[in-house]
């Protein structure tokens, strides 16, 4: 998998840009070349102009489409090859790509019915001049289905973007209704889990706090044909470290088939123990693969030892 589509957009460099040429445009990945231009004549922002209405509209079509579908990338100043399904052959930079991307995204938050939440974009400059490519990092979305400023509904069928009827608008409607109740059931089983797992401990070990950080995914299933080619893409289970109100770390422990002893923490601490969860949960949320509540139970010491 190109680094592009990795890393923050905050972390990328023209080096990651170029990881991009040779691979193919899928349900996830629009390149355009160039700002879209009316009856074939370039947009007046390749020569100092400003964008036109035109040029959104077309791009807002395939941000639409990825958000309403599965999410993905769209990549302005990328060319394309003529072969089926085009792959990216050339980076082919755009003038003040750094303004054009903030422009475009503030467009688009205005222009799209309604936002799109975690929208966001970056230019990339490529040459000296600031010239470079503008990234669009588009989630899948639990507000579909989205609009573009013509009025239409978009998804992606295998590299194109196109419009959908009102009965598709419907079902997709339904749909993302039932995933986001499945979604809060899912979380509330394993909320329920955790406090089934954690009470008998708390019966007989006073001053015990148990800190939960649940994630569940939203984006599509990963599906990969050999392991051996693609160990980074595994997501390895780790231990978080956190830091109470400036005593010794304390190691935190995924809760996994039948999880880890729980976290030793005394009473004054269960604010930060709150604040550490919220902010675990904000930054597995903030990838916008998956979906994190944060959360603590437990029992409060009747006389703290901070040696226990």
């Amino acid at each position: 998998m190109p680094s592009i589509f990795e890393k923050p957009l905050e972390s990328m460099t023209a080096a990651d840009i170029e990881t991009v040429i040779g691979w193919p445009e899928n349900e996830n990945i629009e390149f355009n070349e160039a700002l879209p231009g009316e009856k074939g004549a370039p947009d007046p922002w390749l020569i100092g102009g400003e964008v036109t209405k035109y040029a959104k509209t077309e791009i807002f079509k395939e941000i639409v489409a990825l958000a309403n579908t599965a999410g993905g990338h769209f990549i302005l100043g990328i060319e394309e090859s003529d072969e089926k399904p085009p792959v990216a052959k050339a980076i082919r930079p755009i003038r003040g790509c750094v303004d054009l991307a903030e422009r475009l995204r503030r467009s688009a938050n205005s222009s799209i019915d309604p936002p799109i939440p975690g929208l966001n974009s970056r230019g990339i400059a490529t040459l000296g001049d600031g010239s470079g490519i503008v990234v669009f990092r588009v989630p899948q979305s639990r507000s579909a289905p989205h609009r573009s400023s013509d009025r239409h509904c978009y998804v992606r069928r295998g590299d194109e973007s196109v419009p959908i009827s009102m009965r598709e608008i419907q079902d997709l409607t339904i749909h993302l209704s039932r995933r986001i109740d499945e979604l809060n059931a899912r979380f509330e089983r394993l909320r329920t889990e955790f406090l089934k797992w954690l009470d008998p401990i708390g019966k007989y070990h006073d001053g015990v706090i148990g800190l939960r950080v649940t994630a569940v995914p939203v984006g599509e299933r990963l599906f990969l044909d050999r392991v051996n080619d693609h160990a980074n893409e595994i997501l390895k289970v780790q231990q978080f470290q956190a830091l109470l109100a400036g005593a010794t770390p304390i190691v935190l422990h995924p809760f996994q088939d039948g999880g880890q002893a729980p976290i030793p923490c005394f009473a004054e601490h269960e604010r930060q123990s709150m604040r550490i969860g919220a902010q675990l949960g904000s930054a597995l949320l903030a990838t916008g693969s998956s979906r994190s509540e944060a959360g603590y139970a437990g029992s409060r010491p009747s006389t703290p030892n901070p040696e226990s």
